[in-house]
């Protein structure tokens, strides 16, 4: 049971970018994180990067390629904001009093 989770765990990992202009559409880069479910969600989340990051030894199977986890770094840090914190899904990018009615 614990190899079938640990393989889900690896195999929902966003392996590439969405395809097209990211700057056109204001899109962070997904490659390297984890999404809250399966990949068919698509939009990775910063807490369940960490989280994977946490199932990368070889304890239940074959551990996480390393360059899959130095991807999911790089997503992570990718998500740090100007003023030191974390986004969940993206980049602040709007007025504070705007992100104070963002409905995620």
């Amino acid at each position: 049971m614990l190899k079938k989770a640990h393989d889900f765990i690896k195999n929902t990992q966003v392996r590439s970018n969405s395809l097209g202009n990211f700057n056109l559409w204001y899109h962070h880069i997904s490659k390297g994180g984890w999404p809250f479910s399966t990949l068919d969600n698509g939009w990775p989340v910063s807490d369940c990067t960490v989280e994977g990051l946490k199932m990368s030894s070889n304890m239940v199977g074959e551990a996480i390629v390393v360059d899959q986890l130095f991807d999911a770094v790089n997503f992570i840090l990718s998500l740090q904001n100007s003023n030191g914190g974390f986004a969940s899904y993206e980049l602040t990018r709007s007025y504070a009093w705007l992100e104070m009615i963002n409905p995620t």
